[in-house]
């Protein structure tokens, strides 16, 4: 048998949702018609879990209250900030000052506590944007702490009984009196399963009889566990906005200066494609990018048709048709048919319609 209560009183029924990133969600009902404070303990059997109230109502003569994992703070709004350090600006800096101004708790583990870089400008907006920006790894603990790292991946020992698993839909469902033992990340096996799992998501459903059900979704390595509620959810994003990729400007390494310009992501990673554009344009010149060279490229408005060439370093700059133009003293410069390279004596050079600036 597993009873649940909210804050010592007994709760009519409880649902609780755990998953493998992000904070931990309850609906509670309960007999009582009182408020519940800002800060709440729901206990099912030996899992106490942390959090606020998120939302609350009454009806039926019961107090129905949506509970979620931490202190509430990630949703409040932040004032903008820049931050500078040569020796590279550290994620728990940066999320440290945020989680101290909303009231939060977070705890980096020290692999994940890395600099983000020399220069990081944060924008106003809710706490949670800075979160996600810069830690898509992080969750809520039972205990209201907002992590960020790699969750428990260590087997569960505590004895446990499968009672049904649809291996297509990678849900399991099991009757355990070990409840805390069921959290994400964890991997398990059992005799009627085909292989070691990792539990992805839990949700655990309470009665006021004490009767509970525990409901699994698992994949058969960490990533596909943790993508389980993840992925479908960024997968209709992604279907709602389909150009979403090619809004951004994104780094490119030169491979051939063309014309036109061939380029490969700097990040392979992200999913981008390799780009063919035409050169980098100067106010009306254009410049032969550098080959190894890196390079932003941008798709203009947002179409996929059509990538260019925005900023990198240039090998050649055709001035032809360029009025008050800039080149380094060195570089190869094209003026009409004419083509030479550039010796800056002086301040102020002129060459037919094209003025290069020292």
């Amino acid at each position: 048998m597993t009873w649940a209560n909210l804050n010592g009183e007994q709760a009519l029924s409880a649902r609780v949702t755990i998953p493998y990133y992000g904070r931990w969600v309850a609906d509670v009902a309960v007999a009582i018609s009182a408020a519940t404070p800002t800060r709440n303990v729901l206990t099912l059997g030996d899992l106490a879990l942390t959090g606020y109230t998120f939302r609350s109502s009454e009806f039926a003569g019961q107090f129905l209250v949506r509970l979620a994992g931490g202190e509430g703070g990630w949703g409040k709004a932040i004032s903008p900030r820049s931050y500078q350090g040569d020796a590279g600006i550290k994620l728990s800096l940066v999320l440290g000052d945020v989680a101290r101004e909303v009231g939060e708790t977070v705890r980096i583990d020290p692999a994940f506590d890395v600099p983000i870089g020399s220069l990081y400008v944060r924008e106003a907006g809710p706490a949670s944007r800075v979160l996600r920006q810069l830690a898509p790894t992080w969750w809520v603990d039972p205990d209201g702490t907002t992590r960020v790292g790699l969750r428990d991946a260590s087997a569960i020992a505590s004895h446990f009984d499968v009672i049904s698993y649809d291996g297509e839909r990678g849900v399991l469902e099991v009757a355990t009196e070990v409840l805390a033992d069921w959290m994400p990340g964890r991997t398990f096996t059992a005799p009627t399963l085909p292989a070691p799992l990792v539990v992805g998501s839990v949700t655990h459903s309470v009665t006021n009889e004490g009767a509970s059900r525990v409901v699994v979704l698992v994949g058969a390595t960490q990533a596909e566990a943790a993508g389980r509620l993840m992925q479908p959810l960024q997968s209709f994003e992604r279907e709602d906005e389909p150009r979403r990729t090619f809004h951004g400007v994104y780094e490119y390494v030169v491979q051939d200066a063309g014309p036109p310009v061939h380029a490969v992501p700097f990040d392979s990673t992200l999913g981008l494609p390799n780009a063919v554009g035409p050169l980098l344009t100067v106010n009306g010149g254009t410049c032969k990018p550098t080959v190894g060279a890196e390079c932003a490229i941008l798709f203009l408005n947002g179409d996929p048709t059509k990538p260019r060439v925005l900023a990198g370093a240039a090998d050649e700059v055709d001035l032809a048709y360029a009025e008050g133009r800039v080149a380094r003293d060195g570089d190869t410069v094209t003026v009409g048919s004419a083509s030479g390279t550039l010796t800056i004596t002086g301040s102020t050079h002129t060459h037919g319609r094209s003025n290069v600036y020292a």
